[in-house]
């Protein structure tokens, strides 16, 4: 092979290794100097532990038609935090939940159809006969607990509600809604 040949070649494959990233010849590179390393405190933020149990924020009930679930009225159950659907597997069993309306008389039982839960909310389809001028009230049966993500769970959940929303082809809720 020519010389001249030879020394091209070796020039080209001295040129990739410069171009290539990370690549130095040795004795091209300058020296460099790396500041000592010091150590520094690193500031840890306090992490805090969540340890209660999920709190009912709110409650709301919409009259409805569903001939899907045999139901005329959805429970809306609003609470703070995250319900673990695992951990709260009871909640979907529509035998331990009371949904009725406190009559002066006597209260009136509806009956729950199917229970949903999207993240922070459980809906109740319920079929009961209401009056728009009474509360709802529901409870959650003692043996069944509500958890959230971190497994902090209670039972006893109970709410009422005067918040009931009607569609517009439904008549109007009165304003007062005595509380029995």
């Amino acid at each position: 092979m020519n010389v001249q040949i030879k020394i091209f070649l070796c020039l080209l494959f001295f040129s990739f290794l410069i171009l290539i990233p990370g690549c130095e010849l040795p004795f091209l590179s300058q020296p460099t100097t790396t500041p000592p390393i010091t150590p520094t405190p690193e500031t840890i933020a306090p992490q805090t532990i969540d340890i209660d149990c999920p709190e009912i924020q709110s409650t709301t009930a919409m009259a409805i038609y569903s001939p899907d679930y045999d139901a005329n009225l959805m429970v809306f159950i609003n609470f703070d935090e995250e319900i673990d659907e695992t951990s709260s597997g009871c909640i979907f069993n529509p035998c331990n939940w009371k949904v009725s309306i406190p009559y002066p008389d006597g209260e009136v039982f509806g009956d729950v159809a199917k229970v949903v839960l999207e993240g922070k909310k459980i809906i109740l389809f319920v079929n009961i006969s209401h009056s728009e001028s009474y509360p709802i009230q529901w409870r959650l049966s003692n043996l069944c607990a509500i958890s959230d993500v971190y497994s902090n769970w209670c039972c006893g959940y109970s709410d009422i509600t005067c918040d009931i929303i009607y569609p517009p082809s439904c008549p109007t809720s009165s304003t007062s809604c005595p509380l029995y």
